[in-house]
């Protein structure tokens, strides 16, 4: 590492690389012989927390010290009391640490983890615009922490980095990726603020194996992965959320966690899970503006602004506010976004968080169109299928507690808790398919408010014993959800709901609203009293878990665990029809055992290779024919694969194979009824296949992040409809991949220009379970171009992104979970193009 020199003792600013900052003190440089080096002196250096105590050999030495802060932060020295030469009071300040020390010349030293894989101060600095930091400092301290993008700052500036090397969502613990012996691919932030993410739709296309599932529209955040539905499921900070739709201005990054993950948390659909990881109050100020505006009358203002209080206490604080229509006919959007948060550090190994969101949507619900023989309608993408008043609204709050206490520098717990109270209430005209190509609009008004409880308890520690390291995880977590629907279907009249029987609206496709005899104003919402649908429904489990992740001569890696859930589902239905009443209700009270294993070995410094099996159990929340309660999905996995990490930790891959089968998968029961409000079970399916993930940085200049995937997905038995078996399951392509690239000019004139370019692809997926339609397959490709300068000490940003460039028609998904698959096909959007100026300080 390279020093500065000056008069003086001096503390260089902090600069914070990516998950690291790196601390220089240096004094006026004592150049001593090798017998000075040996003479021993008087120390008083009490046991203090290790940045401290290394001030105070600095003070009593003259020598000069390079160290990452990150690494030291929270590791305690041994006090050094006596007469000791200056190398023995430091390997005595070090003692029982995991950090080393390594000469750099006659009275410079760095300090660094034991575990050291070679990533260097120099390499990661390379991600930095270089006026941000002194020329100087660069050098080869290295580093093997986690990244963590919260600290990817210089001078107060958050750095861009594709490349992501640590996550806590598949072990709840401080694993690095290369590390881990599964398969997790993490979206930075700087991928999300390079493409002009709004949705977490438009983050999650640059991994393999997830793809878009149907939504309707902006409702809910529903995906594929591994050919899976996730049943709209998502997870924030490990949390799981109900179905919603999310905000993506206040997340620092997005991580996908691939295959059976039970054993951690809970019921869970067996493909994987979508984990949101949100932004955190950070110690120093930093404040920045957005304002985006697009096509179709799209205006989005963001605002992010964090720093200190006071002392030990930080604050942020996230606003976004969307405005924008559709290329859909009457669809638009419009949401407020709020999310202050606070962190008070209690002591040196004691932090409390306290986080508010609050959302607020009105919206439009769009069913898309409808299928026409084996392929979508050929309509004009830009027909809306539902009725000009329909209208949905969404008002949630969420109150997010958690707190971190460290026992030692290797035991520590964590406690969380967080309560969230969502109302939905929506009024549209769905399209409902009687076969045949035949369609009819029906009418659906429900007010829908949920809560949900869930807290949990982790106690982490690391011991070593006869050379093998343990990293430890013992918890158990409590979740509750309830939901309190209230609606009618049918042709409202006078705020009366009546049955609505088929062939009285005369819908054509091709002209919704020019022969629709059914023309009810949906946007006059009945009151509760009206109503004559109701079903509640709860949905709770208590869970604990346990996992063990051993280390074997550095390069062995086993991880075991599991879980065991205790697990109560309880539906009710009440349904007052013209013809008949209902009075209905069920519940499922079952446990299950998730196992999981995997073992990682790495030859070489820059390869790991690993395999794993795990277990899983999810929810079917549909209601059967019969009126019970479906049984639960249940899953298992065997996975293989490689990774590896290039140029010091700079670029990264992963290449995994993998074989999945799932039992029970819930699907619509097109045996025993027309209706679309009851499901089934199908009996099992087989997803098998291929996935490529890279990201990172080729050079200084150019970052990409690209995948590849191939799934064969396929129902392997079905005794209700063995018609089925052999069919590819909806919604799932065989093949699909992405690849994104960006360069940033290194000429001086035109310092702070980027341009970047991608392509999306897909071939054809089967539109439903019994292969009767199919959605074409299609390439998507979209660019950018930003510039970057500074006025003062202000950043500012102005971009330009134009997706879909050659305004391509395609089709993200079907709707096979909340109604008819034909009557539901999801429309992509057209050329798409967005600019933004952001000012950042």
């Amino acid at each position: 590492m390279t020093f500065i020199n000056t008069a003086s003792k001096s503390v260089v600013d902090m600069i914070i690389l990516p998950s690291i900052a790196v601390t220089l003190l240096s004094v006026n440089p004592v150049w001593a012989n090798e017998n000075q080096q040996q003479a021993k002196q008087e120390f008083s250096i009490p046991a203090l927390p290790l940045n401290e105590a290394i001030n105070s050999f600095i003070e009593t030495t003259g020598w000069q010290v390079g160290f990452v802060t990150a690494q030291t932060k929270g590791v305690q020295s041994k006090a050094v009391q006596g007469e000791y030469t200056k190398e023995q009071a430091l390997k005595k300040l070090l003692e029982g640490t995991d950090i080393q020390y390594q000469v750099v010349e006659e009275n410079s030293i760095t300090l660094q983890k034991r575990t050291a894989k070679g990533i260097t101060t120099e390499m990661l600095l390379a991600q930095a615009p270089k006026e941000n930091y002194p020329e100087t400092v660069i050098d080869s301290a290295e580093y093997d922490g986690p990244v963590e993008q919260e600290d990817l700052m210089v001078s107060g500036r958050e750095l861009s980095g594709y490349n992501i090397l640590d996550s806590s969502t598949a072990t709840k613990t401080d694993t690095p990726i290369f590390d881990t012996p599964l398969s997790i691919q993490v979206i930075s932030r700087a991928v999300m603020d390079d493409q002009q993410v709004i949705r977490v739709e438009d983050a999650v296309k640059n991994i393999s194996g997830v793809q878009k599932n149907f939504s309707f529209g902006n409702l809910r955040e529903n995906f594929t992965i591994r050919g899976f539905s996730t049943d709209s499921q998502i997870y924030r900070n490990g949390v799981r959320l109900p179905r919603s739709s999310f905000e993506t201005s206040h997340l620092q990054q997005i991580e996908v966690l691939k295959g059976a993950s039970s054993a951690l948390y809970g019921r869970i659909q067996p493909g994987g899970l979508i984990n949101l990881v949100t932004k955190q109050p950070l110690d120093d100020a930093r404040y920045s503006l957005q304002q985006q505006f697009g096509s179709y009358d799209l205006y989005r203002t963001t605002l992010d602004a964090t720093g200190p209080l006071m002392e030990d206490l930080s604050y942020r604080v996230n606003f976004a506010y969307l405005n924008q229509g559709s290329f859909r006919d009457y669809v638009n959007q419009e949401r407020i976004f709020f999310a202050p948060s606070v962190s008070w550090k209690l002591g040196e190994r004691t932090r409390v968080n306290l986080a508010l969101e609050y959302t607020n949507d009105d919206f439009v619900i769009d069913s898309g169109i409808v299928a026409e023989g084996n392929r979508p309608a050929n309509v004009n993408r830009s027909e809306f299928m539902g009725g000009e008043g329909d209208f949905a609204t969404h008002e949630g709050v969420l109150v997010d507690f958690n707190g971190t206490h460290e026992f030692n520098d290797n035991w520590s717990v964590k406690l969380a808790f967080i309560y969230e109270d969502r109302t939905f209430t929506e009024s549209y005209l769905p399209v409902n398919d009687f076969g045949n190509d035949e369609y009819h609009r029906g009418l659906w008004q429900v007010e829908n408010p949920r809560q949900t409880y869930t807290t949990s308890l982790n106690l982490n520690g690391k011991i070593e014993t006869y050379g093998i390291k343990h990293n430890m995880l013992l918890g158990g977590d409590f979740y509750r959800h309830e939901e309190d629907s209230d609606g009618c279907v049918g042709p409202g009249q006078g705020g009366t709901c009546l049955p609505w029987p088929p062939g009285t609206d005369g819908f054509d496709p091709y002209n919704p609203r020019g022969n629709a005899a059914f023309n009810f104003d949906t946007s006059q919402f009945p009151s509760s009293a009206d109503y004559n649908w109701h079903a509640p429904s709860m949905e709770e489990w208590y869970g604990i878990y346990f996992q063990d992740q051993i280390t074997l001569f550095e390069k062995l890696h086993i991880m075991g665990g599991g879980r065991y859930d205790w697990i109560r589902q309880q539906n009710e239905l009440r349904w007052e029809h013209l013809f008949f009443t209902t009075n209905e209700s069920s519940s499922l009270d079952f446990g299950f055992f998730s196992p999981r294993v995997g073992v990682l070995y790495q030859p070489w410094e820059w390869l790991s290779v690993f395999g794993n099996f795990s277990e899983s159990v999810g929810s079917n929340i549909g209601r059967s024919f019969d009126g019970s309660v479906l049984e639960p999905e249940t899953g298992i996995q065997y996975e293989v694969g490689a990774k590896t990490e290039l140029w010091g930790g700079r670029f990264s891959g992963s290449l995994t194979f993998y074989h999945l089968t799932k039992e029970n998968i819930q699907a619509l029961d097109t045996v025993n009824s027309s209706d679309t409000s009851f499901y089934r079970t199908v009996g099992k399916a087989l997803s098998q296949g291929i996935e490529l993930d890279f990201s990172g940085q080729i050079t200084d200049e150019i970052s990409v992040i690209g995948s590849y995937s191939f799934i064969d997905a396929r129902i392997t038995s079905d005794d209700q409809a063995p018609g089925n078996i052999g069919n590819r399951l909806a919604n799932v392509p065989e093949n699909s991949g992405s690849l994104w690239i960006k360069y940033d000019f290194p000429f001086e004139t035109v310092k702070g220009l980027t341009i970047g370019t991608g392509t999306f692809v897909s071939s054809y997926r089967e539109g439903d379970n019994e292969n009767t339609f199919r959605l074409p397959g299609y390439v998507r490709w979209d660019a950018m171009v930003a510039y970057q300068f500074n006025a003062g000490l202000t950043r500012i940003t102005t971009q330009l992104n134009v997706n879909n460039i050659l305004d391509k028609t395609y089709y993200t998904a079907s709707n096979t979970l909340d109604g008819s698959p034909r009557a539901g096909i999801s429309v992509a959007e057209p050329m798409m193009v967005m600019g933004s100026i952001k000012i950042e300080y």
